[in-house]
């Protein structure tokens, strides 16, 4: 992840450092102790998202402290608004008997939240086609993060965010 002069490195598979600037200082953001996979995303300059195993999802700042928790997303993708004010979740996730039939993933769920505080301003549910793209990439935020877009296999469908 990176944003401006700064970048977020992940060592290993359990550990993120922020790299700042052209000196390329480095200071520990994170470190799970589970031995799984985490990931750093950029909403703004001074607000970062983590995706840890145990500890779900959660936003920092520059110094590492927390300052907020949103749900634990299943499969998620994350998309951001330009001005790095606002930014959507893409959930997939399948119930109990579609998971042991693989069938359609029957519980997605579109999100936006604010990133100053976390806050969830929109939710959509719905169920995917048998036939459709669950891939990244399926959603997207206007510059202001007022629309949401999502892509569906009836084409682009846009929501208003308060």
């Amino acid at each position: 992840a990176a944003w401006d002069k700064s970048s977020v490195v992940r060592v290993g598979q359990n550990k993120l450092f922020l790299v700042s600037g052209i000196d390329g200082e480095r200071k520990l953001l994170f470190a799970d102790k589970e031995n799984c996979l985490v990931f750093a995303l950029f909403l703004n300059d001074d607000h970062i998202l983590i995706r840890g195993c145990k500890h779900g999802n959660f936003v920092v700042n520059r110094q590492g402290l927390k300052l907020y928790k949103i749900p634990a997303y299943v499969f998620p993708y994350f998309a951001v608004n330009s001005l790095g004010t606002r930014f959507a979740v893409y959930e997939r996730r399948r119930s109990f008997l579609h998971e042991l039939g693989e069938g359609s993933y029957d519980k997605m769920r579109v999100a936006v939240h604010s990133a100053t505080d976390g806050k969830k301003l929109f939710e959509y549910k719905f169920s995917a086609t048998n036939d459709e793209n669950i891939n990244d990439g399926q959603i997207s935020l206007s510059a202001v993060g007022s629309t949401l877009y999502l892509n569906r296999p009836t084409g682009r469908i846009s929501f208003s965010v308060q």
